[in-house]
């Protein structure tokens, strides 16, 4: 008899806070999963019910990806000046246990949501 495992194939996961200067980190990524994309949205409210436009902001958001949640690692597209409204995405290929985002400096916004798109 055939023996199948069957495994996540894709996972969306979210961190959300204020917009102070400091890490955020999302956990447990399923380490089955290879490829990695992130967004980065920022509100006016802590509802995150209305968006704010990124070219009217100013800072940073640096993304990073670590395979074991210890030491964290450049992405491509990692680092996110806010002052435009469209931005590359950050994305890493391989297996990741944990994606961290560094905000500097953001004004403009009370709030963000990184979402983590994986599979």
């Amino acid at each position: 008899m055939p023996f199948f495992t069957i495994g996540i194939k894709m996972a969306r996961l979210f961190v959300f806070d204020e917009t102070a200067d400091g890490d955020y980190v999302i956990d447990d990524v399923p380490m089955n999963l290879m490829n990695h994309f992130i967004s980065i949205q920022f509100f006016a409210d802590s509802t995150l019910g209305t968006l704010v436009d990124k070219s009217t902001m100013s800072g940073t958001a640096t993304v990073m990806g670590s395979e074991y949640g210890r030491e964290y690692g450049t992405m491509k597209n990692g680092v996110i000046t806010l002052g435009t409204y469209d931005y590359d995405r950050p994305n890493a290929l391989g297996s990741y246990e944990s994606f961290r985002v560094t905000l500097s400096g953001i004004t403009g916004a009370s709030h963000f949501r990184m979402t983590l798109a994986s599979f």
